[in-house]
């Protein structure tokens, strides 16, 4: 089957949507028909992928529309070493939702989901991943034979972004070749992990090009912080890019981007010798991802500039990219809406394009996209068909050309293949004419070559050997010491200059260069012959320093080194130390109020050499640290004439808090947010304060104090009362970066040297130590290689026990941090028999029906009051309380059971039995 015979619909941009992750109509007809389509029009939406629940009249509406649906089967953990219809392959409820989808004109099914995760497994996954593609391609032909029985095309599974399962061989293996030619496509997840979108070929990839300090400062702060790598500074971006460029790297080698495309169609080339259609049905930028710490977090303006990039790019109106190949038929971007569609699932709600957490309600995107000019998609022939019954094979060698691209190509015909490692390439099917043979990126080609349709012709090219690259420059620039020197041209190279100032870059191809100084004006051009070496002597203008340093001995220290540092009227302000060697910590100034507002601490430290830097400030520091003194840095801003006294920012806001030693309390006005630890004694003290109304806050209690004028000179105290509390610990559970097997890192705040047991069932597990990984802290130890699973993981003596799921393919943080439990007295009299606490909501009909049989049959007290709750001798949970409120009720003396699945089942069980808790 040829590309152009697989539908596409009218006025095709290839622009594509992933509709949501949950019921495809929940919201009802009538939204859909007044908002969302006439929305999707407007943002040249051509396709939208969509689960098959209720997707019936939805994707009736969109055909209607001239939009093609994209549908996915569903079914919660598709994969299965048993192949029956139900478990590893369509069940009849899925196959009578396929005729009826295909009654009304859907075309493009997948019938599972990244099959390569044990996440999406109902059976254990094998471990040997050879023998879970076998099963997977097994069970994959017999899928794609009951699509294509009725009408429909069927995909090549999805596997997981950046993963290189190839699926292709697995099924050709099986025995299904010739299913893969009968309407058959390839089905990608090609998120860009915070990528740029020429990525794997942008020059930050494969040269290491560094980041400026403009353009750091343009993108703001929220572009240099995330999950993955916290606050990242300049100098750890660049440490980052030096190390991390990957020269000649293409998709191929690495997937894991917008250009992820490229890799399932060599594929397809390397096993068919032809492309077949690839359709995204997730893919793009997505915000608040920094999985590369070289490149900026997906802000939503990043966000908005990437997909406008993509649509571009799809559409061929692109003014620096190439439009994106005839087999590369849509974008699936994630996600339109999560809640606003209907999802009851919370998880995607930060990565929904409307939602009522963004700024009107939308991410930029939206508004981008509708006022994007819109443009037809016209094919260029760029891509490979399968061969026809007649045409010549034009094959032959490239000497050095191994894994290029080689194009074959006239004014009608226009051909691609990879050439393989063997250095051969071959072209079927090759209709008469006279072409050109060219080697992608390699100046060389062959014209006229004359074929007549059926005999061989054989074409032998060779990519020259690199020319000469035996240039220099070298040289020194005066006052230049600590400085970086640029070089840019047909290479990159830097250097940063030593104590002699020095510089010097060999083995330099023939070209135009520029050399830059960092933090300089300095810009010199030169021009290179592969053989000639200059000489330059360049000197640095010293401004004058608008701050001064000082370096004073603050007293003993403490067993280890500690530097104290103020930089003087500038309190929250970030300061970084760093040594050779280690990139360092940052602290911002105010986090250690007992010395003032502009101070903050380092600490502890071993001996040596470290250097200070405040943010904006024009000098950096040296200073020598021993574990016997501390040391004291001050900066000082240069005394400079002053137009008007700035305003005063002498205010203090003071005070004590009863009950309240340990609690955080913060301070909210003018100045921001600032925050800080009530003391064992209960006092707290804010300094500093310019003129305003401030409010007083206990967040973990729910205290506030509002309305607190102070003049920017006075002094103003203020007592709150926080209620009796317990000390207890909670826990968090985040996922981090992409691994190659399943970690799970725990931290437990503040306790060095402590055991912490992870186990699973069937497996008595392991115990690890606090601070036997004492490269991400003194509180953290780590849990790997695991497997995909369920686990307990639990800290000796603090009553607390934390269940993570494991996808076997990501680092899992998990986070114990004290906490503070409301205090309920062990003897609070019992009013109730059964209290019901509805943490979260039924999800399903049945979850429901089930819910509304119990209180029949119980007649439970209902809510969400922990007091109210103690008041009761039994306590049932629909979800998941926090440790501390189960801590707390179980202190009075209830008796909790919580349930977080099986919700329905659970509580008929209990109904029969005519008991109200497990």
């Amino acid at each position: 089957m040829r590309l152009s015979e697989f539908p596409r619909p009218l006025e095709d941009t290839r622009i594509g949507v992933h509709w949501s992750p949950g019921v495809a109509d929940a919201i009802g007809i009538g939204p859909i028909r007044e908002y969302w389509i006439p929305l999707l029009k407007e943002m040249g939406v051509k396709w939208v992928k969509l689960l098959h629940i209720g997707a019936l009249q939805l994707a009736e509406e969109l055909l209607a529309n001239d939009i093609m649906p994209v549908v996915r089967l569903y079914r919660r953990q598709p994969n299965s070493v048993d192949s029956s219809p139900g478990e590893g392959t369509l069940g009849r409820a899925e196959i009578e939702a396929l005729e009826a989808l295909i009654a009304v004109g859907v075309r493009y099914f997948e019938f599972n989901n990244e099959p390569d995760s044990g996440f999406e497994w109902r059976t254990q996954m094998p471990p040997d991943e050879e023998v879970a593609m076998r099963i997977v391609a097994r069970n994959a032909i017999r899928d794609m034979e009951t699509i294509l029985q009725r009408g429909g095309l069927p995909a090549i599974p999805a596997v997981s972004p950046g993963k290189k399962w190839d699926l292709m061989a697995a099924i050709i293996a099986e025995g299904g070749r010739d299913l893969l030619g009968e309407g058959v496509w390839w089905a990608i997840h090609n998120y860009d992990f915070n990528h740029p979108v020429n990525y794997p070929y942008d020059p930050v990839n494969q040269e290491g090009i560094p980041l400026t300090e403009e353009e750091y400062n343009r993108l703001g702060p929220d572009a240099w912080k995330g999950p993955h790598w916290g606050h990242r500074t300049l100098e750890f971006v660049n440490a980052h890019r030096r190390e991390g460029k990957n020269p000649g790297d293409t998709a191929v080698d690495d997937p894991t981007c917008w250009n992820g495309y490229e890799y399932f169609a060599h594929l397809s080339l390397q096993h068919l010798g032809y492309h077949i259609p690839i359709l995204s049905t997730e893919n793009g930028p997505v915000v608040g991802e920094d999985n590369d710490p070289r490149y900026p977090t997906t802000t939503p303006e990043i966000h908005r500039d990437k997909v406008v990039d993509m649509c571009r790019i799809m559409m061929g109106t692109h003014e620096e990219y190439s439009q994106a190949p005839d087999y590369y038929f849509c974008t699936a971007f994630w996600i339109l809406g999560n809640r606003v569609l209907g999802s009851r699932s919370g998880r995607w709600e930060p990565q929904a394009w409307v939602s009522a957490r963004w700024p009107g309600e939308r991410l930029p995107v939206v508004d981008a996209l509708r006022e994007l000019p819109k443009q037809a998609w016209v094919p260029l022939g760029n891509a490979t068909e399968p061969p026809g019954e007649s045409g010549s094979r034009v094959y032959g060698v490239v000497r050095g050309g191994a894994r290029h691209h080689i194009l074959l190509h006239n004014v009608h015909y226009n051909a691609e293949r990879v050439i393989r490692e063997d250095e051969t390439y071959e072209f079927t099917g090759v209709p008469a004419g006279t072409y050109t043979l060219s080697v992608v990126g390699a100046s060389v080609e062959r014209t006229g070559i004359e074929v007549d349709g059926h005999s061989p012709v054989v074409v032998n090219l060779e990519i020259a050997a690199a020319p000469t690259a035996e240039s220099e420059i070298e040289g020194q620039v005066k006052g230049g010491a600590g400085h970086t020197v640029y070089l840019h041209g047909p290479v990159a190279r830097e250097a940063i200059l030593d104590e002699e100032e020095r510089f010097h870059f060999d083995h330099l191809p023939a070209g135009e260069y520029v050399l830059t100084v960092s933090d300089t004006d300095i810009e010199e051009h030169i021009v290179l012959d592969g053989r000639n070496q200059v000489h330059l002597i360049l000197e640095v203008e010293s401004p004058s320093p608008e701050w001064t340093y000082t370096v004073e001995d603050g007293g003993p220290a403490p067993g280890f080194g500690v530097v104290r540092c103020r930089v003087k009227g500038r309190p929250d302000l970030d300061v970084h130390l760093w040594t050779d060697g280690w990139e360092g910590v940052t602290r911002r100034t105010g986090t250690k109020p007992e010395y003032g507002p502009d101070v903050c601490e380092f600490a502890p430290l071993s001996d040596g050499t470290y250097y200070i830097h405040p943010e904006g400030v024009d000098v950096q520091a040296t200073v020598t640290v021993t574990s016997e003194r501390i040391v004291w840095v001050t900066f000082t801003p240069v005394e400079e004439p002053a137009e008007s006294a700035p305003p005063p920012r002498e205010s203090v806001i003071y005070g004590r808090v009863e009950n309240g030693a340990g609690l955080i309390i913060q301070l909210e006005g003018v100045i921001g947010e600032r925050e800080q630890v009530v003391s064992e004694d209960g006092r707290f003290v804010f300094e500093a304060l310019p003129a305003g109304t401030y409010t007083l806050r206990l967040p973990e209690v729910d205290v506030v104090r509002e309305g607190i004028e102070v003049d920017g000179r006075n002094r103003v105290e203020v007592s709150l009362v926080a209620p009796l509390m317990e000390e207890g610990w909670e826990y968090t559970v985040d996922v981090g970066e992409p691994a190659a097997f399943g970690i799970v890192r725990c931290e437990v705040w503040g306790q060095e040297d402590m055991p912490v047991h992870l186990w699973t069932s069937g497996w008595e597990g392991v115990v690890r130590r606090t601070g036997s990984k004492p490269e991400y802290g003194p509180y953290v130890c780590e849990f790997a290689p695991l497997g995909a699973g369920t686990y307990s993981i639990e800290p000796e003596g603090l009553n607390v026990r934390a269940r993570v799921e494991v996808d076997g393919r990501h680092v899992v943080w998990v986070r114990f941090r004290p906490t503070h439990i409301p205090h309920v007295s062990p003897t609070t009299v019992k009013v109730y028999d059964v209290y019901l606490w509805p943490a979260r909501m039924p999800q399903t009909d049945a979850e429901f029906l089930a819910v509304l049989r119990y209180v029949a049959r119980f007649v439970p007290e209902i809510g969400t009051d922990v007091n109210q709750a103690a008041k009761a001798r039994q306590v049932l949970v629909l979800g998941m309380l926090k440790p501390r409120q189960e801590k707390a009720l179980r202190l009075a003396g209830s008796k909790v059971a919580q349930i977080n699945d099986d919700w329905a089942q659970v509580l008929e069980d209990l109904i029969a039995r005519g008991q109200p808790i497990p």
